[in-house]
Formats: structure tokens, sequence, C-alpha cells
């Protein structure tokens, strides 16, 4: 059985977001490539999760790092893709999936980027429930 791509998925969800487009300059991307800091960014990244397969169903853990040039920004910015992607349930298809369920596993955490100060940076982890589209 072949699986969507969540990370894929996520940055689509997070690129349609109004709510993101609301931040000017937001970049939203799953590499560093190109990325200059400290402009904002949104990095999708599948850390985990457990497909069951029985049920047909994948269970990815997916980490969104906001960064940005204030902390408040940088908070802001993650509370906004966590809402988006809460939002998408039941209604998002696409790169091979259906998005069904999100979870928190980890709140809002600060997580400030110790090689370079100058960075704001909040990283949320949600736990998705998606089948095959």
């Amino acid at each position: 059985m072949v699986f969507g791509d969540a990370e894929a998925a996520v940055c689509d969800i997070l690129r349609d977001s109004a709510d993101i487009a609301a931040f000017t300059g937001v970049t939203v991307a799953t590499d560093l490539i190109g990325f200059a800091y400290p402009a904002r960014r949104l990095k999708v990244t599948r850390t985990g999760g457990m497909p069951t397969l029985w049920m047909r169903v994948d269970n990815p853990v997916i980490e969104i790092e906001a960064s940005a040039d204030t902390k408040g920004i940088a908070y802001d910015l993650a509370s906004a893709a966590r809402a988006a992607v809460f939002a998408a349930r039941g209604t998002y298809t696409g790169h091979g999936l259906a998005l069904f369920e999100v979870a928190d596993s980890t709140g809002l955490t600060w997580s400030p980027d110790t090689a370079d100060p100058d960075v704001a940076r909040y990283t949320v982890r949600l736990s998705l429930v998606t089948r095959p589209s």
C-alpha cells in the first residue's frame, strides 16, 4: 500500500491559508535550501508516525517550524499554521492522500536557533490521520 506525501500536503494547506498569507514574505518549504535568515519561514518535516495497514490509514507526525524576525511573529505564525492544518481536516485531498483527523502531538514550543540568535523560532508537532486518495 502506498500512502500519500503528508509533508507536501501540509505545505499545500499552509500555502493556501489566508491566515498565513496575512503574514508578508512567508516561505513554506520542506528544506532550508536558498533560505536567508531571519526571513519568515514555515518548514514542514515528517518526524515519525506509523501506518495502520489493516485500516488503510497512515498516522504521520508532522513538525512545523516557524521562523521569523521576532519572537511574537514566530509565535503567531506557528499558531496560524497549526490552525490552518486543523481547519483542513475532513476537507483536504491532494498529494495522494485525504486528511481525516488532526491532533496535537506537542503544543507550541519555543525553540531558539542556537546557531543564529537573531532568528526567533517556534515549533509545533501534529499527528495526522490520512488515507490514500
